[in-house]
């Protein structure tokens, strides 16, 4: 399941990437999207949250593209 999710965050990931010109960060073998107004975005937690019931992609996305925080 983990090889799944893993992929959903990363096509999210790549969305974000893509639409906003942000760039992929990876430190301690995490991986993260960094946009272009500095703010780091975690793409695989959210889909690890969205398989709990707690997250959404979509809202990821939207609000990466957007400018928003969203908040835990």
């Amino acid at each position: 399941m983990e090889t799944v999710l893993r992929g959903f965050g990363a096509y999210a990931g790549e969305v974000i990437a893509r639409q906003t010109g942000a760039e992929w960060w990876a430190t301690g073998g995490d991986h993260w999207v960094r946009t272009p107004d500095g703010r780091l975005w975690d793409p695989f937690d959210e889909a690890r949250r969205c398989f709990a019931g707690h997250g959404s992609l979509r809202l990821l996305c939207r609000d990466a593209m957007t400018g928003n925080a969203r908040l835990p």
